[in-house]
């Protein structure tokens, strides 16, 4: 479980990174990268419509494609997590990501920080 989610968060980092992912995209790839993980995942003996392994069923669940994409937002590197949040794609960055953002920002005690908070609010 770990290694897929590792692999799909750097590889979906390297893409917003190098510019082949728009920040409003992510969601979306995430979501496709997830089905193929489903989709490999399936079991195909009896009864196999009600059966995936845990691997998969983990990844068809909402909840744990939304952990991961707020996963994804945290751990993004600063640089580039700033250049998001000042932008106009600032809007699919989970709320708790830039609640996260702001405050540690505006905890540093220095100025430029806290401007970078006020330019990003």
């Amino acid at each position: 479980m770990r290694l897929s989610e590792k692999i799909i968060l750097e590889s979906l980092t390297t893409e917003l990174s190098g510019g082949t992912l728009a920040p409003q995209d992510l969601s979306k790839h995430l979501h496709t990268l997830g089905k193929v993980l489903v989709s490999a995942g399936g079991y195909s003996g009896p009864h196999s419509s009600q059966h995936l392994s845990s691997l998969a069923s983990i990844w068809a669940d909402d909840a744990h494609h939304e952990k991961m994409k707020e996963r994804f937002w945290l751990e993004l590197a600063p640089r580039e997590k700033s250049a998001v949040l000042r932008g106009p794609a600032v809007w699919c960055v989970p709320v708790s990501v830039i609640r996260s953002a702001l405050v540690q920002l505006a905890d540093t005690g220095a100025d430029a920080p806290r401007r970078e908070a006020r330019n990003i609010y």
